[in-house]
């Protein structure tokens, strides 16, 4: 299949697998492709793919290949598969497309985007300088209340972001930190985005080049250097961290959040929908330098940074105490998100239920049990834990176990009837 224009593709591969269990038969489909510079033809690494605001997606490979498995039961004609990288056209195709081929694996060729740059205009005023002087910007402090993780089987393309709000004055970004409170992984592969400020969640980005990082850190401070990127910012931004690959057997990360309110954002998946924390910021601070005239002064914008020791790090994670939080996540039966299931909290008595894509949202503390149920299906309970940020349940059919049953071969002993026999007793005289 080819289609003319700024895109191009040769065609899908689509198979069916089944994974057999006891009593089920899930069926999965997986979309296999490559993607590539159509100028250059060389493959483009960690490109995200992924249908829109559905949770389903991954990235690319370093070769620019991909593969990922979903059910497609799940989607509908009105879903979109979006693909996009930066400083390239974003390509969108329609499921309804994607349907229609099953044969061949997707080819996709992604354009280059033409930047539009504002007009330069040379004068013999004030000349702009770099302020040698350092401004910390965003929140610095680990607090008690507060972190954000991945874990669990995890989903390429998910990402933790935070809002960082500054005076409006030009400023290149220098260097980008955060803590790290427990890593179970070898080491992760991240991507630092990097969002204007002013939009309800984040859309537009702020640079056309891929900052890659790779974090070896089990506990402490990560600082990743970004002036080569030569970033400007004139008014709010956020930054954040977005997951590429992990290597090993386990996803854990755990990174700290500041009990100072700010507003966070997350998302589960490449391309899936942006959930908004306005009370919750993560411990991101930036080191920046301001470019302003050079007749004018040092402003006193900066936060206070302090360094916290492993020790410091492990208590503040270690001893969190109980706060009111939103966990979130989806409730299966045979390998289908289940709609109307029905998820308790047993502490509190809050109840919620799933939505048609199986999706729920409850509030919860640490400690908390949830209890997962629908119909006839075999409840579940799950433990909230200081890491959880999402729980997601498969719920099974119940097991009814039967009480022995023993047949014997006794002889049955008929007793005579009492009545007959005193009756005639009593005419015997006896």
């Amino acid at each position: 299949m080819k289609l003319i224009g700024t895109h191009r593709m040769n065609s899908f591969l689509w198979k069916s697998m089944f994974f057999l269990f006891p009593g089920m038969v899930l069926a999965q489909t997986v979309l296999k492709g490559t993607v590539k510079d159509a100028d250059t033809g060389l493959p483009l690494p960690f490109v995200n793919i992924g249908f829109v605001d559905r949770g389903l997606g991954t990235v690319s490979e370093e070769n620019g290949t991909f593969n990922f498995s979903f059910d497609a039961s799940n989607l509908t004609v009105e879903d979109t598969l979006k693909i996009s990288y930066l400083a390239f056209k974003e390509y969108k195709i329609p499921f309804s497309v994607v349907q229609t081929e099953q044969s061949y694996p997707l080819d996709v060729l992604l354009e280059p985007d033409i930047l539009s740059l504002n007009e330069v205009v040379l004068t013999s005023k004030k000349r702009k300088r770099r302020n040698k002087s350092e401004k910390m910007v965003g929140y610095s402090y680990v607090g008690q209340l507060k972190n954000g993780s991945w874990e669990g089987d995890g989903a390429l393309g998910g990402e933790l972001i935070t809002k960082i709000n500054v005076s409006k004055k030009q400023r290149q970004l220098n260097a980008f930190y955060f803590y790290v409170l427990e890593n179970k992984s070898d080491s992760l592969l991240v991507r630092v985005n990097i969002y204007e400020g002013g939009t309800k969640v984040p859309e537009e980005r702020l640079t056309n080049k891929n900052i890659i990082y790779t974090i070896k850190t089990r506990v402490g401070k990560v600082g990743i250097d970004l002036t080569p990127y030569d970033i400007i910012v004139e008014d709010d931004f956020s930054i954040g961290i977005e997951l590429l690959k992990v290597y090993g057997d386990q996803l854990g990360l755990v990174v700290a959040g500041d009990d100072t309110p700010g507003v966070s954002y997350r998302r589960y998946a490449s391309q899936g929908e942006w959930l908004r924390y306005p009370k919750d910021a993560l411990t991101y601070f930036v080191s920046t330098t301001l470019v302003e005239e050079t007749e004018e002064e040092d402003d006193l914008e900066g936060i206070l940074v302090k360094e916290y020791s492993k020790d410091q790090l492990l208590q503040s994670l270690e001893l969190k105490p109980k706060q009111l939080t939103q966990v979130g996540g989806f409730v299966f039966y045979e390998g289908k998100p289940l709609a109307n299931a029905q998820v308790l909290n047993l502490t509190s008595g809050e109840v919620a239920s799933t939505n048609d894509i199986g999706r729920y949202n409850i509030s919860v503390n640490v400690n908390d049990e949830l209890e997962f149920s629908f119909g006839s299906l075999q409840t579940q309970i799950r433990k909230v834990f200081e890491t959880s940020y999402s729980i997601n349940v498969s719920l099974e059919e119940k097991i009814i176990a039967l009480d022995e049953t023993v047949v014997t071969g006794q002889k049955k002993i008929i007793e005579p009837k009492r009545n007959f026999l005193s009756n005639t007793m009593k005419t015997l005289g006896l």
